[in-house]
């Protein structure tokens, strides 16, 4: 750093700003810590409040989840649930999240007729599951044609990628992977990598012969598919480099925090 850049450095220090900023900074520490246990804290009081009570103590909401509609959710125990996640249902519409379950930031869950995510489940950041469409009529706006709704299950650990757009009646077998920024208009079966738009079926995980399964497992061999797998899943991305993202991680980070 130039002489000049470090006078300009003290110069910033001494305005106003910089003196409240250093003032404030035992503060902003301690709101990171203390501050932050109790805005997740407060952030699982409210949703408990909005569905009625039903929320396990396990459950860690690390921020504000938005609730409209019904309020008809049923949730799980230790999911992981970040902030800006959006949960609504209309009509007779119910959402059920089993035990486990990761909503990165920004997920959009949404039912008119049921919406089922199996137990282990990791869903990335700003996937959109609606289980309903707007009708189309002659010379009237979508806006008032009500909606077609039809039911969408996803099994149990299943990998949904950042991005990724599920519509109304799609079912997602246990263990299928959904590449990011896929949109799944067709059933997956349990096991299949699928991506693109729309999403098709790239890859397939735990089918091997019986020959295979009754061989000595490799954990080299067993890392370099796995690591092949995942690549096959970047290079058909349509609109991404990057392989789905891996949301279970934070889980190291912020359950001694809950």
């Amino acid at each position: 750093m130039s002489a000049g850049d470090r006078g300009a450095g003290r110069r910033a220090a001494l305005t106003p700003k910089g003196l409240l900023a250093a003032a404030m900074a035992p503060l902003a520490r301690l709101d990171r810590g203390v501050g932050g246990a109790l805005r997740r804290l407060w952030a699982f009081t409210q949703l408990r409040a909005v569905i009625g009570g039903k929320l396990d103590a396990s459950v860690v909401v690390l921020g504000a989840v938005e609730v409209r509609g019904s309020g008809r959710i049923e949730l799980g125990r230790d999911l992981l649930l970040y902030p800006d996640t959006y949960l609504e249902t209309q009509q007779h519409g119910c959402l059920r999240i089993g035990d486990g379950v990761v909503l990165s930031r920004g997920v959009h869950l949404v039912a008119y007729d049921s919406v089922d995510i199996g137990a282990g489940t990791i869903i990335g950041e700003y996937a959109s599951i609606r289980d309903a469409n707007h009708r189309l009529e002659a010379g009237v706006s979508p806006r008032h044609t009500g909606h077609a709704a039809k039911p969408i299950r996803i099994g149990r650990n299943v990998w949904i990628g950042r991005g990724v757009t599920i519509l109304a009646g799609v079912s997602i077998g246990d263990g299928a992977v959904v590449g990011a920024n896929a949109v799944v208009t067709k059933s997956v079966t349990a096991g299949d990598v699928v991506a693109g738009v729309p999403a098709v079926t790239i890859a397939r995980r735990g089918r091997q012969s019986e020959r295979d399964t009754s061989r000595r497992r490799n954990p080299r061999r067993d890392t370099l598919r796995a690591s092949e797998l995942l690549n096959s899943v970047s290079n058909h991305e349509t609109r991404s480099t990057s392989v789905p993202s891996p949301v279970a991680r934070p889980l190291q980070n912020v359950r001694h925090e809950a």
